[in-house]
């Protein structure tokens, strides 16, 4: 329960600064790399990221 509690606090404090709440984890989430990729291991980031490309585009063309 502290750790809620605590999660509460720093959303009332963020408001009463800024006004808004905002998530702050988006461009610090995940943990970088220390090391170079291989050519390999970027092949496959490529192609994951082109077939989740795709089942988006299916998505949407599917809701229109």
């Amino acid at each position: 329960m502290p750790r809620i509690y605590s999660s509460i606090k720093r959303w009332r404090i963020q408001y009463k600064n800024t006004g808004e709440l905002k998530d702050t984890r988006q461009g610090n989430s995940g943990r970088k790399l220390e090391r170079e990729l291989s050519e390999s291991e970027r092949l496959k980031r490529a192609e994951a990221r082109i077939k989740l490309l795709e089942a988006e585009n299916e998505l949407l063309k599917k809701t229109k």
